[in-house]
């Protein structure tokens, strides 16, 4: 007789569960190829087969690593080489750290003009976007807005649709409907021993740029007016221009600036313009022509460096720049005030409306532009500068499985893996500020997605009595080390730590710095392979170079 095993299935959407049901499941030996879809009318993509059922947070892991709003892992591609750790182990001495280096091939160290995972789209793949996402949305409605957020890519795509009123606002004379879609393009330097160059963008090969450009891709397309019957005669779309105009804000700290630095159309002296006028026809016309399709604007941020703080923001220089393009529409036939009727509808106190927000009260004169946060940091030398959507949260992605050829890592997974499913079960679990030790019970780790953030440290940040913050975490990860395990359990390996040593919630926390029983327990250590645990080290300080992850900044951890 064959076993039957009871089991339930879960559906998720979107991360979370939305159906669940029994099963009995007869277990077999596979024999032949296992299909997927055979019955199904569609498509399937990126799947998965796991060797095991997945918890909840499982899932909404998954989820997170393919949302829009989250950031993606440190790619294998670039892996790190080794980097010399020469922290002190006792209180109040400063870390030493290195830069984690591309990888290498051949023995040559890769150029800093090395391409670099942007995560890119076009404006094209950017509409498609939004088409596929609300696919039955007629053109003329009032557009749900798509927008796709990545740490160094933003894109948002809409359907712009107005209705125009006679002055009186009593008689409605038509309406306009425009198709905008903005991608902007933040970037990541290179060596800093090569200057301040960033690494290359391999959607737009061969195009030099500043690790604090920002790059905008603008397309407007489906251009159309529709009218009532009786003013049909004078609503003719060429009587119509249509501006796009693009507008930089800087932070005012550090001497922030945002200044137009290139655009693909000059002026008649050769300057870049922010302002480009079209007739309404001729915009839709051109929509339909590669290179006359979209342009481009770009803008760099500057700031000056303090190095006396690592408290302020000036000591890796840096600055923000919120990037807003414009769309005007103005009358130049029969009906010069169409424009005001435009503007004063929309609440705006200029013929101008935010490409992709709408103020939401006749008041409102804002919108929700995203904001870059740029940098030229001597914290990583290998990644010398570089902007980011600092909106987007920074998850720090592991796998509990070695992917083939890759550096082993899986041991710190695996240990972080259990403070998230089994906290009770790690060490230490009794404390050492108590004489007897007392046992440690109910701990909750922070940093595992999507729950409280982790936050770094400077290697340069002290606690409030003084102390180095990393230095004060790595003395409780020795005294644990040395303590709960044994010599024999401790062979060939080193104790890895969960909170991360350079984050403020690591093993020397306390609630109040002057007090040793102030103490968190809620840490980990653990003995590990010195081999998985230096190649996890590496991938980390990668991440965090790529991602631009300086003192006091959130990010969290996702593994699977």
């Amino acid at each position: 007789m064959r076993k039957v095993v009871l089991l339930e299935w879960v559906v998720y959407l979107n991360g979370s569960p939305v159906k669940s049901a029994p099963v009995n499941v007869t277990p077999w030996n596979a024999e032949t190829s296992m299909t997927l879809g055979t019955s199904m009318l569609g498509d399937l993509d990126e799947t998965r087969v796991y060797q095991r059922a997945l918890s909840a947070q499982d899932v909404a892991g998954l989820h997170a690593s393919a949302s829009a709003t989250t950031s993606a892992v440190a790619p294998a591609h670039e892996q790190p080489g080794t980097t010399e750790e020469t922290e002190e182990g006792k209180d109040g001495k400063e870390e030493k750290e290195t830069t984690p280096e591309p990888r290498t091939t051949a023995g040559s160290t890769v150029a800093a003009g090395e391409s670099f995972p942007y995560n890119r789209v076009s404006t094209r793949q950017c509409q498609n976007l939004r088409e596929a996402k609300f696919p039955n949305q007629p053109q003329g409605t009032k557009s749900h807005v798509m927008e796709y957020w990545r740490v160094h890519t933003y894109c948002t795509s809409r359907h712009h649709h107005w209705q125009i009123y006679s002055d009186s606002k009593k008689t409605k004379v038509g309406a306009v409907i425009i198709s905008a879609t903005a991608v902007m393009k933040a970037y990541v330097g290179g060596w800093k021993t090569n200057g301040e160059h960033a690494r290359e963008d391999t959607s737009n090969p061969g195009t030099a740029h500043h690790p604090r450009d920002i790059d905008v891709w603008v397309r407007i397309d489906d251009v159309v007016y529709t009218e009532s019957k009786f003013m049909a005669p004078i609503m003719e779309t060429d009587d119509h221009d249509v501006t796009l105009e693009i507008k930089a804000k800087s932070s005012t700290p550090n001497g922030a600036t945002c200044n137009l630095t290139n655009s693909k159309i000059k002026d008649g002296a050769g300057r870049p313009v922010s302002t480009i006028t079209k007739d309404a026809e001729d915009w839709k016309a051109d929509s339909q022509v590669t290179g006359k399709d979209e342009y481009w604007f770009t803008f760099r941020s500057t700031a000056t460096k303090d190095k006396s703080d690592v408290e302020k923001e000036a000591y890796h220089g840096i600055s923000y720049c919120t990037i807003r393009p414009y769309i005007s529409i103005e009358d130049k036939g029969w009906l010069p005030d169409i424009r005001n009727t435009v503007y004063s509808w929309i609440g705006l106190h200029a013929p101008t409306v935010p490409m992709w927000d709408r103020p939401r009260e006749a008041t409102e004169t804002t919108d929700n532009a995203p904001t870059l946060r740029c940098d030229l940091s001597d914290n990583y030398t290998a990644y010398y500068g570089g902007c980011i959507f600092n909106k987007v949260s920074r998850i720090y992605r592991m796998s509990r499985v070695d992917p083939p050829g890759a550096k082993p890592v899986s041991l710190v997974a695996e240990h972080l893996w259990h403070t998230r499913e089994l906290p009770d079960q790690t060490v230490p679990e009794e404390t050492t500020t108590d004489s007897p030790r007392k046992p440690i019970t109910g701990k909750k780790f922070p940093g595992h997605w999507p729950g409280t953030a982790l936050h770094n440290v400077d290697k340069k940040a002290k606690t409030a009595d003084g102390v180095y913050v990393r230095g004060r975490n790595k003395t409780m990860k020795t005294k644990i080390c040395n303590l709960d395990y044994t010599a024999a359990e401790r062979a060939g390996k080193e104790c890895d730590e969960y909170p991360f040593n350079n984050t403020k919630e690591g093993p020397g926390y306390r609630a109040d710095d002057h007090d040793p029983h102030s103490q968190s327990w809620n840490f980990s250590i653990r003995p590990v392979l010195i081999e998985h645990n230096k190649n996890a080290g590496n991938h980390k300080q990668l991440f965090e170079a790529q991602n631009r992850v300086f003192h006091k900044d959130a990010f969290w951890v996702s593994v699977i």
